[in-house]
């Protein structure tokens, strides 16, 4: 009798836990959404040999925010040994992004790139380390269409892409 009033006792401990809001752990709060779109070029152009390609890539975001409308984000690389065949690998960057009211965040983020239903898929996962949001986690997704085999084949490659982009910054 003694266990079955013990067992109970739990039981309607471990109830009572889940039943009772922020007794489990809160969600987090959205700082900021945006979406807009990225634009990238390859110089020289993706083919399906790997060579030495430098990349520049133009985000414009349109965001949902009280005083933050919108932001851009300009990155690139020199020399990255690319080609059509291997855009999918999983890396690491840091990106500012310049919101309209002139103030910046910093975005330290860990990143796979994979395809699914004909689309190519950034998915970038990490931190605001500086400026606007600091301490608050951020997601983005770039989506744009995979690369055609036929263009990959002959010069001069695939030598721009443009990809949806969406970002979350919560905490």
């Amino acid at each position: 009798m003694r266990r079955t009033r013990i067992f109970l006792g739990v039981l309607l401990a471990a109830l009572t836990m889940l039943a009772v809001p922020g007794a489990a752990q809160a969600d987090p709060t959205i700082d900021i959404v945006c979406v807009g779109q990225e634009d990238a070029t390859f110089d020289p152009g993706l083919r399906l040999f790997e060579q030495d390609v430098d990349i520049a890539s133009h985000i414009d975001y349109e965001c949902i925010d009280d005083t933050i409308d919108s932001g851009t984000t300009d990155s690139g690389g020199d020399d990255i040994p690319l080609s059509c065949l291997s855009i999918l690998f999983s890396s690491s960057g840091v990106w500012e992004i310049v919101w309209d009211t002139t103030a910046t965040s910093t975005f330290e983020f860990d990143y796979t790139v994979s395809q699914s239903g004909g689309q190519t898929i950034m998915t970038a996962i990490g931190a605001i380390t500086a400026g606007e949001f600091t301490g608050s986690d951020a997601v983005m997704t770039l989506t744009g269409g995979s690369f055609s085999t036929q263009t990959c084949l002959f010069a001069p490659g695939v030598t721009d892409n443009t990809s949806a982009v969406t970002l979350t910054i919560s905490h």
